[in-house]
């Protein structure tokens, strides 16, 4: 908050969720209003979102000419680890590959595209 204020309003209202026996378990959603304790052996997947950050036009001319991030204004930045807790010694990271900027993955959902109304990201 102190050094980008910023971005406050692009933070989601979780920080990630619990594992189990459904992949996102309901009763396991990391927030303020969760107080469930954490015990050894539980697992969670911790997930920092920023929405809706803005793409200038300098960001976009360092892009290739023929790329859909030209058409793009808006995008979200999503990085997630699943953690283990071990106990009174914190959580054990479960990611243990490396990962570089090769790596990174981006979908661009084009509206203009999509004749049907039932694209990713809509509902239909």
């Amino acid at each position: 908050q102190n050094e980008r204020p910023d971005l406050v309003s692009n933070l989601p209202k979780n920080l990630g969720f619990g594992m189990g026996l459904e992949f996102r378990d309901s009763q396991y959603i990391l927030n303020a209003k969760n107080g469930t304790l954490f015990r050894e052996g539980m697992v969670f997947t911790l997930n920092s979102v920023l929405q809706n950050l803005e793409l200038t036009d300098k960001e976009k001319a360092s892009t290739p000419s023929e790329s859909a991030i030209k058409k793009v204004d808006t995008y979200g930045l999503q990085i997630a680890d699943m953690i283990v807790i071990r106990g009174d010694d914190g959580g054990e990271v479960m990611t243990k590959l490396k990962s570089s900027l090769s790596d990174v993955s981006y979908s661009i959902n084009d509206d203009d595209d999509d004749d049907d109304g039932k694209g990713v990201g809509k509902k239909g």
